[in-house]
């Protein structure tokens, strides 16, 4: 029987460690579904979700921990049920001036307003202008299906007005 495990990871950026990762995954009979890998100030790190067979689950966990002699450090889980099966999806562009405490105060206005996070994007971008830093985000949220849009406009109205930032549906 097939298993699902999530893995991350971060180390020093250095070239050949997606393959490093693949080779363990694939000496083990596991399948690399989906990641979201990046370099971020001279690390790379990622997410990765793979499949493989129940026999070789244990074995294959305890490979990718051994990748710290590697300098690579890695924490792996497996999956349990996805219940987001019932919820809308709807993806936010967030732009406004860099301050210290943003991504705290959309998280905090979306939390209050039953918006999951399911994936957020961020990077510091110049104005066009003033080449003022300015924050930028790219956020999919998830909220109940059966949710009245009218409100959840007025909402999403609410705290761009509240934060001084502009938020766009996608």
């Amino acid at each position: 029987m097939l298993e699902q495990i999530v893995f991350t990871f971060i180390g020093e950026d250095k070239p050949g460690l997606v393959k490093r990762l693949a080779d363990v995954i694939s000496e083990h009979g596991g399948n690399w579904l989906e990641s979201n890998l990046s370099q971020l100030a001279g690390k790379f790190t990622g997410i990765v979700l793979i499949t493989v067979d129940e026999a070789q689950r244990d074995e294959l966990c305890a490979s990718l921990q051994s990748l710290k002699a590697e300098g690579l450090q890695v924490v792996t889980e497996r999956t349990g049920d996805d219940n987001s099966t019932d919820l809308m999806e709807i993806e936010l562009h967030i732009l406004g001036t860099d301050r210290p405490g943003i991504v705290k105060s959309i998280s905090q206005a979306l939390q209050q307003n039953n918006f999951n996070v399911k994936q957020l994007e961020s990077r510091i971008t110049s104005a066009a202008m003033s080449g003022d830093p300015m924050f930028e985000a790219d956020v999919i949220v998830q909220v109940a299906d059966q949710i009245d849009i009218d409100a959840l406009l007025v909402e999403i109205n609410e705290i761009s007005l509240n934060l001084g930032i502009d938020i766009d549906l996608a």
